[in-house]
């Protein structure tokens, strides 16, 4: 199996991060810059509710619990935990799920997904302990960058709201970023702005 690195690009932003176990991967921490993708393809938010909490974007729909079928395209094979994966579904809590032609994700674990048995093996992200929200101007989005052999899906939360405090009332707006780079099978997860407390009293979950 390739070695894969976790990358952590932190700009402007103080949060506890709680590694999950994963075998065979080593963790790496950084600082650089974001760079926000633009003219990406943007998810559906029609009708979803300001606590955007225990949801799955796939191509045609939104999950909201267990569902299999096929998922965005990746652009290029991605090795993770031993399966060579070309799609891929986003989370609404801060995570994507990998597959091989087809993605298998139950919506209803939420930020515990990375906690839960049935999924830890094909999910990676950054998941905070604590509810998210849409706040004015919220995207989720993803787009591939490069040219085969060098290329970059980046799947990018843009002023997504985060209850961080004591309450969920104390909610901060962030942009984050999951990329996944071919040929090196490396992942990176990027934090950009964060707009309100900076002090952390929940932890992600990695």
């Amino acid at each position: 199996m390739k070695k894969l690195f976790l990358l952590f690009t932190v700009l402007c932003a103080t949060v506890a991060l709680q590694a999950q176990v994963i075998s065979g991967y080593t963790v790496q921490g950084s600082q650089g810059t974001y760079t926000a993708i633009t003219d990406g393809t943007v998810m559906d938010t029609t009708g979803m509710a300001a606590k955007m909490i225990n949801k799955v974007w796939y191509p045609d729909s939104i999950a909201t619990g267990l569902v299999e079928k096929a998922g965005f395209p990746i652009g290029f094979d991605f090795e993770f935990n031993d399966i060579m994966c070309n799609q891929f579904v986003i989370g609404t809590n801060g995570y994507i799920a990998l597959g091989r032609d087809k993605v298998s994700i139950d919506a209803s674990h939420g930020k515990w997904v990375l906690s839960s048995e049935d999924n830890a093996d094909n999910v990676l992200g950054i998941v905070p302990n604590a509810d998210v929200y849409f706040r004015e101007n919220t995207q989720v989005s993803y787009k591939l960058e490069g040219e085969a052999n060098n290329r970059t899906l980046v799947v990018q939360f843009d002023n997504w709201g985060v209850a961080l405090g004591w309450s969920d009332e104390d909610v901060v707006a962030l942009d984050m970023q999951i990329r996944l780079h071919e040929t090196t099978n490396t992942i990176e997860y990027v934090f950009g702005e964060v707009s309100g407390t900076t002090e952390s009293t929940k932890p992600f979950k990695i």
